[in-house]
């Protein structure tokens, strides 16, 4: 018999940045544009800051939503279109993520995320972490940690939701570190949660 873990899902996901090429440029252009890049880095960084304080909030949020088992409070954290990937179950859309939620939420309790890392670029920004739970599975209870990467979009209201986001749990008796099923923040599942 194969066992999933199911992870709560968090953090989704791939970002696709512009790249600049500077080749043919004449020397005053580039002189400008280098300028231009200092005074973006310098806004960029305050906006990193705003960006990191709203994106660790809908973090708390979305995991004590998780904690009291309120899929359709965590679901309200995704855009419309959004995606959720583990090795268990994939979910394309809000209303399919919380479907998938309310079915896992009850099997896992006592998530703690935590945060490794955060870009931002412009209205998109992309993060990773990894997630602690308590899953129950056959009666029995276990301890499951696992990562997530999630990528967030910047809301026409200023907000930010996730869009693409992806959960990583080994799976049970797994010592390699392979993937299983995960829910993990802010995203996972109990065949992973």
């Amino acid at each position: 018999m194969r066992m999933h873990t199911r992870a709560i899902p968090l953090v989704l996901l791939l970002a696709v940045l512009p790249a600049c090429q500077t080749e043919g440029v004449e020397e005053e252009d580039a002189a400008a544009g280098q300028e231009m890049a200092t005074a973006d880095t310098m806004a960029a960084g305050q906006d990193t800051a705003a960006v990191r304080e709203a994106v660790d909030k809908l973090r708390q949020q979305w995991q004590d939503a998780a904690n009291a088992d309120s899929a359709a409070a965590v679901a309200a954290h995704y855009t419309r279109d959004a995606e959720y990937y583990s090795p268990a179950e994939n979910a394309r859309g809000r209303q399919a993520i919380q479907e998938m939620f309310a079915r896992t939420f009850p099997q896992a309790s006592g998530l703690e995320i935590t945060s490794d890392a955060l870009q931002v670029s412009g209205d998109v920004a992309y993060g990773n972490g990894t997630f602690t739970q308590t899953v129950t599975m056959n009666g029995q209870e276990q301890s499951v940690e696992g990562h997530w990467l999630a990528v967030l979009r910047r809301q026409p209201d200023g907000g930010w939701l996730i869009h693409r986001h992806a959960s990583i749990t080994p799976m049970p008796g797994d010592t390699t570190g392979g993937a299983g099923g995960g829910a993990g923040a802010p995203g996972g599942n109990p065949d992973g949660r």
